[in-house]
């Protein structure tokens, strides 16, 4: 006789527990500039407007959030994201940029502003300034008779938006009494059509030096219409007065500094 055995299982049914959804809450701002650098934009450096990727040369541009982030006030500040580029200041002013150990030219909206030699010229103010590219080896044809090989830096002055109205107050205190205030505040007189900002800076710095002063005032007016897609007008006028010391050159240790030990001889 045969036996037959059967085994059977009764299936388990296993209960999760439900645990409570952790919900994680991410705030930012979109302040609209551009995440990679490549992508930005850049004004009359060989033509029309046009990206990185698109000009044939090592070029670096710096937005106006990296300006203001960085504390972008003079030439000297560029070496912060343009390598082998530096503003020499021999004469207590940085006033055309060196680039790859060979002094560049300054151009502003496509324009050559300055001229000068390891730093015997003018002082700048960044106050009418939103957006700055380097550039290494000699400037093209299409930007005028030039003299330097070494690169150019090309200044893009500020223009009124069309969008959004808002302002700015800047201020900054260091030792040695200086101070710089900067205002800058822009109006959309009619939405997507006309707007007009105000950007004004007051600078009075004293130094370590005896008988060295910077004082400077810088007032931008900037004016932006655009009647259809097709035609966009932007005016701009700026006043700069500046006050300020040359020094020749020359160091000089107060006897305050080395007293001190605020000044190293030797």
């Amino acid at each position: 006789m045969k036996k037959w055995w059967w085994l059977g299982f009764l299936p388990l049914t296993a209960v999760a527990q439900e645990k409570p959804m952790e919900v994680i809450e991410v705030i930012g701002r979109d302040d609209g500039s551009v995440v990679l650098p490549s992508e930005e934009t850049t004004e009359g450096l060989f033509g029309l407007a046009e990206s990185l990727q698109e000009i044939p040369r090592a070029a670096t541009a710096i937005s106006e959030s990296l300006m203001e982030e960085a504390a972008i006030n003079d030439l000297h500040d560029i070496a912060r994201f343009a390598p082998n580029s530096f503003a020499a200041a021999g004469f207590g002013n940085p006033s055309l940029p060196t680039i790859r150990g060979q002094l560049g030219e300054l151009f502003e909206a496509g324009m050559r502003r300055q001229a000068g030699n390891n730093g015997l010229g003018i002082p700048m103010s960044f106050n009418a300034i939103e957006g700055i590219a380097v550039v290494k080896g000699a400037p093209p044809v299409m930007l005028g008779t030039t003299q330097r090989v070494g690169g150019f830096v090309n200044l893009q002055p500020k223009n009124a938006r069309l969008t959004e109205s808002d302002s700015t107050l800047k201020a900054q205190l260091g030792e040695w009494e200086q101070y710089r205030l900067q205002l800058d505040h822009n109006w959309v007189l009619k939405e997507g059509e006309q707007g007009l900002r105000v950007s004004a800076e007051y600078v009075d710095e004293d130094s370590f030096y005896d008988f060295h002063q910077h004082r400077s005032n810088d007032l931008l007016l900037a004016y932006k219409f655009a009647p259809n897609d097709d035609t966009l007008l932007d005016i701009s006028l700026e006043y700069y007065d500046v006050d300020w010391t040359d020094n020749a050159g020359i160091n000089r240790p107060t006897q305050n500094l080395i007293d001190h030990n605020l000044y190293i001889t030797g």
